[in-house]
């Protein structure tokens, strides 16, 4: 039921961001003679993924609405809570759903992009096509990660501009330190299997510890946080 419940909230913005990566592809391919196809379709799609991995995710136990911002708590959750099953159950299946959403938004997304331009197949190999969504996959677990642990404490409106700021922000601070072999952005654009044709270890591996630091922080504050 859990499942059933995180698929009725989310369904609508997976079909949203479906939408939008068909519009990214279609004006791609319409401009791809002036245009690289790869390097336009990654930076087309790189905020997209990051917004992917936000709205359909990172909700916590908490009962979102799909379209508006909502403050404060929705009634449905309480509802939640009452189920016969601990917190750490409840957070731990949201989750699961919620990563494997990003993961099929991600694969479809990709399909689309490879049967919509055919010039982009062109130039890619299917090893570099999944290298490519495997990156951009564990570089958005970072993303997920970040706004669950605000979706404990926030409200939806906060915890956007939280998760915004906290990404990029710290997207920044890295570049500046460590150049881009930590960065979790260009691993999904610049530095991703598709221009580089290796894997972006580092990004990857520090946006799965990112991951799973924040999703320990969120068990701790649901364990203790009274509704």
């Amino acid at each position: 039921m859990l499942w059933y419940k995180a698929w009725l909230e989310t369904r609508w913005r997976a079909l949203f961001l479906l939408t939008i990566i068909l519009f990214v592809v279609a004006q791609i391919h319409s401009h791809s003679k002036t245009a690289n196809a790869t390097v336009t379709l990654l930076h087309g799609l790189e905020f997209i993924w990051i917004v992917n991995a936000m709205s359909l995710a990172g909700s916590g136990i908490r009962t979102d609405s799909p379209f508006r911002v909502l403050k404060g708590i929705q009634g449905s959750m309480y509802f939640t809570l009452s189920l016969p099953m601990s917190r750490l159950r409840l957070l731990a299946t949201r989750a699961a759903f919620g990563l494997f959403e990003i993961a099929a938004v991600i694969i479809i997304g990709c399909c689309i992009a490879g049967l919509a331009a055919p010039e982009l197949r062109a130039q890619v190999t299917l090893a570099d096509a999944i290298g490519y969504a495997v990156a951009t996959f564990l570089s958005c677990s970072a993303v997920f990660g970040i706004s669950t642990m605000f979706a404990t404490f926030l409200d939806q409106q906060w915890q956007i501009f939280a998760s915004m700021f906290a990404i990029f922000g710290g997207s920044w601070i890295v570049s500046q330190i460590t150049g881009s072999h930590f960065d979790l952005l260009p691993a999904m654009s610049t530095a991703s299997p598709l221009e580089t044709h290796v894997m972006p270890w580092a990004a990857v591996s520090a946006s799965v510890g990112i991951c799973v630091t924040c999703l320990l922080a969120a068990w701790q504050i649901e364990k203790v946080r009274q509704y």
